[in-house]
């Protein structure tokens, strides 16, 4: 059986290139309630996306403007 020395600190190895793209984290989530109706929305971001959060934004309002005008 090793034995544990509490003053050596030896590192974690990394973990294979693979498993650094699949680890799963905790996300955002919010629970919200609109009359009789609860909706849990869980909150996730692409790892691979292009748009950046201020360009979703800012595409989501002109989305909306535009819909208002019709």
């Amino acid at each position: 059986m090793p034995t544990h020395h509490p003053d050596t600190v030896q590192p974690l190895p990394e973990p294979p290139e693979q498993a650094k793209e699949t680890t799963l984290v905790s996300q955002p989530h919010f629970i919200k309630k609109v009359g009789n109706t609860t909706y849990h929305v869980n909150v996730y971001f692409s790892q691979t996306s292009k748009e950046t959060l201020e360009d979703k934004i800012e595409r989501l309002i002109l989305q909306e403007i535009d819909q208002q005008k019709r």
